[in-house]
């Protein structure tokens, strides 16, 4: 092999033009290192590099994992990084990866944030930071928005067993189109069938009415979409421990949920829910008072049952003050119709062929490719984007 530099005259180097392919290779792994992960063990391996750093440099900080079904190799991994005001009453919470498939970006984002304050780029001198990584490995890993029990952990962090034996009827009355039995296909007469057999149900019902019938979970079909389980999924009781572990000596209390899919390719959401508690509407000025936050009152918002942003309204003291926020980065336009009938047919598909294979090999790459673009653009103006705007934020609200 080539020497990858090649001295040449007056101190200078030259890279050997055989070793270039090499050297470039090693700038661009240094570079993803610092960006997104390309798997579950990439992104884990460089969060917990990441919290190794900071503990060295903040003595007060700590990291753990938490392991789920005694598997070790999968883990809800976090770390918590305190103040450098001692005397600081404010805690922020960034969780990802609730939905695995989401991870990639989550994973990324809290990495690459961690690493800035490792570097003191950033200083949170008013607040503390707790990283919760990956809420869903087994998905992350495997690709999947749902856990390896099919539940969509964002219809299931509940401590209400009433929820778990909801019937959504008109879920179940679109069964077939959701969940069809069959070896997924991925060719343009299948994607037309299912946009004809839904425009027709949209005809008999307002998008709205259809969108919640759809996306607002259901807790019959055990292999069907926005499965929401039986019971509890053991990250609920872990989460549950973990935060009030640490925000109990907190009064002001953020948690923000990285997700992505939902809405404008390439614009922040913000998400939240109509009830915000009395003793937190000051300091929601202080923290959200200029961003555009949508509180359920989109004429296209559908409700959920179970999801985390309940999950911490249930848990957190009342005399706290809360904010729940999830953070959506849109991919493919799905606030349109277009959008969110071709978002819907991507998670059909996916979810048709985990239980049921596809009609080709061919069938089964592109079926894999679109739903994880769907998730985790492979674009990199996309990625420089929602990292410029994620960081922007973070700085404002920690400092």
């Amino acid at each position: 092999m080539q020497h990858v530099l090649n001295s040449q005259s007056k101190g200078t180097f030259a890279i050997g033009r055989g070793s270039l392919a090499v050297f470039l290779f090693i700038v661009l792994s240094h570079v993803s290192a610092l960006g997104f992960p390309q798997n579950y063990e990439e992104g884990r391996g460089d969060f917990i590099s990441q919290c190794e750093e900071i503990v060295k440099a903040q003595p007060l900080a700590k990291h753990g994992s938490l392991s789920l079904n005694n598997a070790k190799e999968l883990s809800i991994d976090w770390c918590y990084v305190p103040s450098t005001n001692i005397s600081s009453d404010k805690l922020i919470l960034i969780s990802s990866g609730v939905h695995g498939v989401e991870g990639f970006i989550g994973s990324g984002l809290q990495t690459q944030l961690l690493s800035k304050m490792v570097s003191k780029e950033i200083i949170n001198t008013n607040t503390g930071v707790l990283f919760v990584h990956a809420v869903n490995p087994w998905g992350f890993k495997n690709q999947r928005r749902v856990t390896e029990n099919n539940v969509d952990l964002n219809r299931n962090q509940t401590f209400e067993a009433d929820i778990f034996k909801l019937k959504n009827a008109n879920y179940l009355a679109l069964d077939n189109l959701l969940n069809p039995k069959s070896p997924a296909g991925s060719g343009l007469f299948d994607y037309m069938g299912f946009m004809t057999n839904l425009v027709s149900n949209l005809l008999s019902t307002s998008k709205k009415a259809l969108r919640q019938a759809i996306a607002g979970g259901q807790y019959v079909k055990e292999k069907g979409l926005f499965f929401g389980g039986k019971t509890q999924e053991p990250q609920v009781q872990i989460l549950r421990e973990l935060y009030l572990e640490v925000t109990k000596k907190f009064k002001h209390i953020t948690y923000l949920d990285i997700h992505t899919g939902y809405g404008e390719r390439g614009v922040l959401h913000f998400l939240g829910k109509s009830y915000i508690r009395k003793n937190s509407k000051q300091y929601f000025q202080e923290v959200f008072g200029d961003q555009n936050v949508d509180l359920g009152s989109n004429k296209d918002f559908y409700k959920t049952h179970g999801d985390s942003l309940d999950f911490m309204e249930s848990i957190i003291p009342k005399e706290k003050s809360l904010i729940s926020m999830t953070l959506e980065f849109g991919t493919l336009d799905s606030q349109t119709l277009l959008g969110s009938v071709r978002s819907l047919y991507i998670m059909k598909q996916e979810n048709q062929y985990f239980h049921n294979g596809a009609h080709s090999y061919q069938a089964e790459k592109k079926i894999k490719n679109n739903f994880r673009e769907m998730f985790y653009p492979s674009d990199k103006k996309w990625q420089k984007s929602i990292t410029g705007k994620f960081n922007s934020f973070m700085l404002k609200i920690i400092n």
